[in-house]
């Protein structure tokens, strides 16, 4: 199945707070909570028959990863919430005022889900994985960036998250990171004799090769989303 063309590009060099300080659209907004609820990093592999929800729907499933409806779900109340549109009235009129639709919403997540499957399959192949070692230095270093630990506290309270959260959207960022890197010097003529500045700088200006590789990862087929359930609690009559 193709890839929704809605999807925003992808950064060459993922920020993580200056995504949260720019979330003013939809768009923005369901990355940084993503971010806060832990759902950000690549979903668990795991058979499709055992996957644990409540309802019991499997979302979409990527090779052996299956995203649960239910997760799907609660990452968008959980965003509802946040923003304090509880009644049925806010949340219609939100939904207007931003020309979505719920199954829009829900096909942003399940996007951003399937997308860093993908990628964090695709480093595991290539040798690209992050160790925990280098995880936990690039996390000290988003962590040196504020300027004091009670301003580091305040960023997480705001965005209602934790260090554990903030690491698995950390690890996925790197992930996309890194295969962007290998794409960008697979297709990059004489990369061998550019310089670190040279490489960095072509690597930032490489967004479109990362999802271009992911578009053709959908079209392939292995990729299986379903239809949005009819009772879903974000739908415009709840």
């Amino acid at each position: 199945m193709p890839r929704p063309k809605h999807v925003p590009e992808k950064a060459g060099r993922p920020a993580l707070v200056g995504v949260a300080v720019a979330a003013v659209a939809v768009v923005a907004l369901l990355c940084v909570w993503g971010l806060a609820s832990g759902f950000g990093g690549a979903p668990e592999a795991e058979d499709a028959s055992s996957a644990a929800s409540s309802s019991g729907l499997v979302a979409a499933e990527v090779g052996k990863v299956t995203i649960p409806e239910d997760e799907v779900t609660e990452e968008i109340m959980d965003l509802r919430e946040s923003m304090g549109l509880e009644s049925a009235d806010a949340w219609n009129e939100f939904l207007d005022s931003m020309g979505y639709e719920p199954e829009t919403l829900r096909e942003q997540v399940l996007t951003r889900r399937v997308d860093e499957a993908l990628i964090a399959e695709e480093c595991e192949a290539r040798g690209l994985g992050l160790s925990d070692a280098e995880l936990e230095a690039a996390f000290e270093e988003q962590k040196a960036g504020f300027v004091s630990s009670d301003a580091w506290s305040a960023y997480l309270e705001n965005y209602g998250m934790d260090e554990v959260a903030f690491k698995e959207q950390l690890r996925a960022n790197l992930l996309s990171e890194r295969l962007q890197g290998a794409l960008v010097a697979q297709s990059t003529e004489g990369w061998d004799e550019l310089d670190e500045a040279e490489r960095e700088q072509a690597v930032l200006g490489g967004a479109e090769a990362l999802n271009e590789w992911l578009s053709r990862r959908w079209d392939a087929g292995d990729i299986s989303v379903q239809a949005m359930p009819e009772d879903v609690p974000y739908g415009r009559d709840s």
